[in-house]
């Protein structure tokens, strides 16, 4: 019964601990796809320092965010986004390109970041 038991709680914390991480990286991803939208909108707009803005706040989070997404993603799409928001920042770091777009970097961190959201979703034919 014990090892019943114990079994019981080690499937239960497991499938807590990958609902919680789904969770965690869906809040994450949405949160980086709307700031990256809000420059997109500013860089649209001709609005090219609070498209910066928006665009560094967005590579911020990705940043504080990476490390959770090393442990739950397949490291072919890791490396993807990875090198998106390398670039971004890059660009970011040029200071005299005042009027560079980032529109093109930008729909590809937020294709790569929804990409992300619906591959992750639980499926009833991979749970079964």
């Amino acid at each position: 019964m014990k090892r019943t038991v114990i079994g019981v709680i080690l499937i239960v914390t497991a499938v807590l601990t990958s609902v919680a991480g789904c969770l965690d990286m869906t809040a994450t991803s949405k949160r980086i796809i709307n700031q990256l939208n809000t420059a997109k909108a500013y860089c649209n707009a001709g609005d090219y320092e609070s498209c910066r803005k928006s665009a560094e706040i967005a590579v911020e989070d990705w940043i504080k965010a990476e490390r959770r997404y090393k442990v739950y993603l397949n490291h072919e799409e890791l490396d993807e986004l990875e090198l998106c928001f390398d670039m971004l920042k890059e660009k970011l770091g040029k200071e005299n390109d005042k009027e560079e777009k980032y529109c093109d970097l930008l729909n590809e961190g937020i294709f790569r970041l929804r990409h992300i959201i619906n591959s992750q979703k639980p499926k009833p034919s991979e749970i079964f």
